[in-house]
């Protein structure tokens, strides 16, 4: 699963994946090289990212960048991942 990186995001894949659902590119670093990608145009997180259990260092860095990321913005790697992948 992978879904945006906002607070909503986080509280829906942590739903999931307490269901068993793995994580794909949603995690601490993928966060943190998507809002160095950003520049300027970065969103407002809109509030506290509650636990992110399958990688704690998602929430304290979501938290103390402030910043969301859609996964739309990312949709670049995401689809390179399918290309080099068993969908190729």
């Amino acid at each position: 699963y992978h879904g945006d990186f906002d607070v909503e995001g986080a509280a829906i894949a942590a739903r999931l994946f307490a269901r068993g659902v793995q994580p794909w590119r949603f995690g601490t670093e993928d966060y943190v090289r998507a809002v160095a990608a950003g520049g300027p145009s970065a969103l407002a997180l809109g509030g506290s990212v509650g636990p992110t259990p399958w990688d704690t260092g998602l929430q304290v860095a979501m938290n103390a960048a402030g910043v969301a990321v859609h996964e739309e913005s990312l949709l670049g790697d995401l689809l390179g991942d399918l290309c080099d992948g068993p969908f190729a």
